[in-house]
């Protein structure tokens, strides 16, 4: 069976691009532009991993990843952060926050699937 990801993104072209490049390398996609509907979709589905905007209306990434991190169901699944907040400063502090890694826009298709194969090598034990 594919991995599933949760990806959460807020700009929809990007939610778009993002997804076809997972379905054509034969991922799972389940996706929203919303933080609380991508922790209800995180709780139901329990992806392999999630891929998460940091800056989004209502609730941010932070707060995504903290509420996951708190639940005995998602608690251990790795988060990627794909963000525009290129700052060394914000980078630590999503990798301090638990994140798998981070990944900064604008970002190649190449450079985004490796991260994600990683995560998901780390989760199975590879």
């Amino acid at each position: 069976m594919s991995p599933t990801v949760l990806l959460i993104e807020d700009e929809t072209s990007l939610l778009e691009e993002v997804t076809e490049w997972l379905e054509l390398e034969g991922y799972q996609v389940i996706s929203t532009s919303s933080g609380e509907d991508g922790i209800q979709k995180a709780r139901q589905h329990q992806p392999d991993v999630i891929v998460c905007d940091i800056v989004m209306p209502h609730l941010d990434g932070f707060s995504v990843l903290a509420a996951l991190r708190q639940h005995p169901v998602t608690v251990f699944i790795p988060l990627i952060f794909l963000t525009a907040r290129a700052m060394r400063s914000d980078k630590e502090m999503g990798l301090a926050a638990g994140a798998f890694a981070y990944i900064t826009k604008p970002f190649g298709q190449s450079e985004f699937l490796d991260i994600l194969q990683q995560s998901l090598n780390k989760r199975s034990g590879a």
